[in-house]
């Protein structure tokens, strides 16, 4: 999602229509060769249709070339999958965005990624280029994770060590280049540990071992660690903690990344002079943890899938805001995993409010 007000002006690219194959005997060659799974989309009487579906497109849809050209390019997906690729391909038509990405089920079960992005033919005709992209097998992750963590980590360490003049004196362009170093090393092992964090807890054998944990110890845990690594920030961070104890079960550990995940999402969206409040109380039977800031907020159409593995907004993808999709989706795995629910409101130009419930432990 985005609320940053750093704006960037979306530029469709201009090219070629893939069906003109007179002036583009190169493009056709490789549209038809590729690999990868490619339709490009043009604006139909009854909605979105192919006007070029390339085999490889054809063999993942499970039809053929000939078949899925025309209005039945989405008939084999799944009707809810159906209906969010084809909004997805309207709003690019419309112009309302350039640059969409939705998961979908495929005919046989495999999850992809169609990646849609907007062209304008040398005619003006408004198009989308959209391909299919596999997304990670299930368990990818957890077997290669330890081999991803632990470079980075080493990474980490030296660069801590040469930050600490352990090698020698550095001067300032030196310091400088080494906290480049340091800072792009966590953003990495930070991701690497958010999909090893997603590919767990959505795992189907994953069970919850719950243990005894303290929310005020969570959120000041989480609190101490997004204020450490946006020092110099200028944005007020406030917290509000109820003096009562609350103690949920589950695990501290992916509980405090939920409360991270929410404040550093926070940060990232509220601009300079703003304003972040983290809220622990009780409501009932239920521990309330609550992020809410003063940035720009969410498009209403787009808060049912802020969730969603991997989705960014047509906001956050027209304004370059780094990210990679998968805070939230966090949020909600480790949430669910604990029996909880996460909302979020956002009134226009007001900010965001996220609500995390977690069940108390009945002796709370």
């Amino acid at each position: 999602m985005s609320r940053t007000p750093c704006a960037r002006t979306a530029t469709p690219v201009v090219a070629q229509p893939v069906a003109d194959t007179s002036a583009t005997p190169v493009l056709r060659t490789v549209f038809e060769r590729s690999l990868v799974g490619t339709l490009l989309l043009v604006a139909g009487p009854d909605g979105p249709q192919a006007a070029e579906v390339n085999p490889a497109a054809a063999a993942r849809l499970g039809g053929t070339v000939e078949g899925l050209t025309g209005p039945g390019w989405s008939r084999a997906l799944d009707p809810d999958d159906r209906d969010r690729l084809q909004d997805a391909a309207d709003e690019l038509l419309a112009g309302e965005a350039d640059r969409r990405q939705e998961g979908v089920t495929l005919p046989g079960g495999r999850r992809v990624m169609v990646c849609l992005c907007t062209l304008v033919s040398e005619a003006g005709t408004p198009m989308v280029l959209a391909q299919l992209v596999d997304c990670p097998e299930a368990g990818t992750l957890s077997s290669v994770g330890p081999e991803l963590r632990t470079p980075i980590s080493s990474v980490l360490g030296y660069t801590e060590l040469l930050r600490q003049g352990v090698a020698g004196s550095l001067n300032h362009q030196q310091a400088e280049l080494v906290d480049r170093v340091r800072s792009s090393g966590r953003r990495l092992l930070d991701l690497v540990e958010g999909l090893l964090t997603l590919d767990r807890v959505g795992s189907d054998h994953f069970v919850l071992e719950p243990r005894q944990v303290a929310m005020d110890v969570v959120v000041r845990g989480a609190l101490g660690t997004v204020t450490m690594h946006n020092h110099g920030r200028d944005l007020s961070i406030r917290a509000r903690v109820a003096p009562e104890p609350l103690v949920v079960p589950g695990d501290g550990q992916d509980l405090e990344r939920v409360v991270v995940e929410l404040l550093a999402n926070a940060v990232k969206f509220t601009p300079p002079g703003g304003r972040i409040t983290l809220e622990l109380t009780r409501d009932g039977s239920d521990a309330l943890v609550a992020v809410e800031d003063t940035g720009l907020g969410i498009p209403a159409h787009e808060r049912e899938r802020l969730f969603d593995r991997f989705f960014r907004t047509s906001t956050a993808l027209e304004r370059a805001v780094p990210g990679t999709g998968i805070g939230l989706a966090i949020v909600r795995s480790v949430v669910d995993a604990h029996g909880g629910s996460v909302r979020v409101s956002s009134p226009p130009g007001q900010g965001a409010r996220f609500e995390v419930r977690l069940p108390l432990a009945t002796s709370a």
